[in-house]
């Protein structure tokens, strides 16, 4: 089956508008998922995400409870989210 034409021409996406999130916990070391997506650093650590997208950030590190909040980076500043974990009983 042949596609019509319209098909063919989809538009253009529009450019990802990246922003910088700084992601700091207390103790550091945490492994960081945004989005959804496991990242392969830890903390302290500087990322780029997508801009103007609230996404959710968790951090978890061993004897600690997870931390998750929601964030939303704006392009061409530098966000910066720093955890305070809690030790679990």
């Amino acid at each position: 089956s042949t596609l019509p034409d319209a098909a063919a021409r989809a538009p253009e996406p529009r450019p990802r508008r990246l922003a910088r999130l700084y992601i700091g916990s207390k103790p550091a070391g945490a492994r960081i998922t945004i989005c959804g997506r496991r990242e392969d650093q830890t903390t302290p650590a500087t990322l780029e995400v997508d801009a103007d997208r609230s996404c959710t950030l968790v951090l978890e590190l061993e004897g600690f409870a997870a931390y998750a909040t929601q964030v939303q980076a704006v392009a061409g500043q530098l966000t910066t989210v720093v955890a305070t974990l809690r030790r679990m009983e």
